[in-house]
């Protein structure tokens, strides 16, 4: 019998057209030692992201942040803004591709293309205007009713 792992996967959620206008843009500091935190708080070593010479040896200029970790930065600043600050709205997180890395320190622009029902669409921009994410997705849960 072969196996499937559709089934275990969340389904596909179809990435929205961008409108002209940005509904927000934001600014969001990457610190110089934001990647050490994030290999040690994580448990993810991987020497690209705390080693100069290494980074260096694979072909980076700097050493770069995880992917994962602008992620969460970027869903931590959506979550803020649009979730009243309670992480377990958070539903559904998508990501399309990370596509530029992001060198330390850096600056980034958070981009908040729309948000329908439940729906962000984002993308995150490094500090070269290239797409550290493309189209990402953030999808909450319903605020909870207050009775």
């Amino acid at each position: 019998e072969d196996f499937c792992l559709d089934e275990y996967l969340p389904p596909t959620v179809p990435i929205p057209r961008r409108p002209i206008t940005p509904l927000l843009k934001t600014e969001i500091q990457v610190p110089a030692n934001a990647a050490h935190v994030y290999t040690e708080c994580s448990k993810i070593w991987n020497p690209i992201h705390t080693d100069v010479k290494l980074a260096h040896e694979s072909g980076l200029e700097r050493i770069i942040l995880h992917g994962t970790a602008h992620l969460s930065m970027a869903v931590n600043v959506l979550v803020k803004r649009f979730a009243d600050s309670e992480p377990r709205r958070v539903k559904q997180i998508v990501c399309s591709a990370f596509q530029k890395p992001v060198f330390l320190p850096s600056c980034l622009l958070l981009v908040v293309h729309s948000m329908s029902q439940e729906t962000i669409h984002f993308d995150l921009l490094s500090e070269d205007g290239g797409h550290a994410i493309r189209n990402g997705l953030l999808i909450l849960r319903p605020r909870p009713s207050k009775f």
